[in-house]
């Protein structure tokens, strides 16, 4: 599994939600991490990206920063 360019942090930056919201579907997924500047597998990062977008009520999506 190929890691890809983002951390926590910077994936909750670019959509608009918390660090801990990022934490908390880490947690659900059982994707291991230490902190914000934990890099992701590509896999994870996929599977986080797509839970937030099929669950806009749930979270609140900005719109990405460019």
């Amino acid at each position: 599994m190929g890691f890809a360019d983002v951390t926590i942090a910077e994936l909750a930056e670019d959509y608009g939600l918390s660090q801990d919201q990022i934490f908390a579907l880490c947690r659900q997924f059982g994707i291991p991490f230490r902190d914000a500047q934990s890099f992701l597998a590509l896999e994870d990062a996929k599977q986080i990206i797509l839970e937030v977008r099929n669950h806009p009520v749930a979270f609140p999506v900005e719109p990405p920063r460019s």
